[in-house]
């Protein structure tokens, strides 16, 4: 059978890899050298890592489409999903415009000094929300696929990348205000310092991304060798025969060998 839920995984996984490993490149390359070679390598990576950020998209297109594939549960936490990613835009485009601005109010005001108090406060938050919002839609995404394993990996996905984000978040404030102090004091901090610092912290953020990827794998391989079941369309489930699960008492097919809900083990026949 067609999985669409298969195919939309396996892109992700794909399209993860290019963008963090894309990412990893950029931020230890910016530690050695500014020089144009460095600089069109990061161009060169920005353009990989863009091919990288479309096959993303296109993965979550394809598990969007195949949400119906695994159950009822599993199609209405893909709802909610959805639902969180497009409230995370909507907050995080908010915050962002009040950023915008404090910023060009600063700067209208001309003043000496620029307070960085609602800049770091207001980059704190947006961090902290996105990790959290999209823990929750990696959640909702994948727990119904996941096994034991894959649950914990996931927990620990979500746990470490909302850490991670409030000690980038804060680190990435203070940096800003070192550059925005700079402008009315005689110290100098460049935007040069300021990118190799960001992108420096920035390398804490493939620890999320090697579990988030671990999480999507071990679905996509339960799919792939069997474990998980797509269903059938309800014009065909209708006249196929069917059974139920001893242990979790849901409708499954015939001829599974294991539940594709709770992941029991059995004969071919009950």
């Amino acid at each position: 059978m067609d999985c669409n839920t298969k195919k939309g995984l396996y892109f992700l996984i794909i399209g993860s890899i290019i963008t963090m490993t894309c990412g990893l490149i950029t931020s230890i390359a910016s530690f050695f050298t500014q020089d144009t070679t460095a600089t069109m390598t990061i161009v060169i990576l920005g353009i990989v890592s863009f091919i990288g950020a479309m096959l993303i998209l296109i993965g979550a297109i394809l598990f969007f489409i195949g949400r119906k594939e695994f159950g009822e549960k599993h199609q209405n936490n893909v709802k909610n999903a959805i639902i969180i990613f497009i409230i995370n835009i909507v907050v995080v485009s908010i915050l962002t415009s009040a950023i915008v601005f404090f910023t060009f109010s600063a700067i209208a005001n001309s003043s000496p000094e620029i307070n960085m108090g609602p800049f770091s406060i207001l980059i704190v938050i947006i961090s902290i929300v996105s990790a959290i919002l999209g823990g929750l839609m990696y959640y909702f995404a994948l727990i119904e696929l996941e096994d034991e394993q894959g649950k914990n990996i996931l927990y620990a996905g979500i746990i470490s990348s909302i850490g991670i984000s409030i000690v980038t978040s804060v680190y990435i404030a203070g940096l800003l205000g070192e550059m925005f102090g700079s402008i009315s004091s005689t110290s100098s901090y460049s935007s040069l310092s300021f990118t190799q610092n960001t992108r420096g912290i920035g390398i804490l953020g493939v620890i999320p991304s090697l579990l988030f990827l671990y999480a999507f794998y071990i679905p996509y391989k339960r799919i792939k060798n069997g474990e998980l079941i797509p269903q059938v369309s309800s014009s065909v489930t209708s006249t196929a025969p069917s059974r139920i699960c001893p242990n979790c008492n849901r409708s499954i097919p015939m001829d599974a060998n294991t539940c594709p809900y709770c992941g029991k083990q059995f004969d071919s026949y009950l």
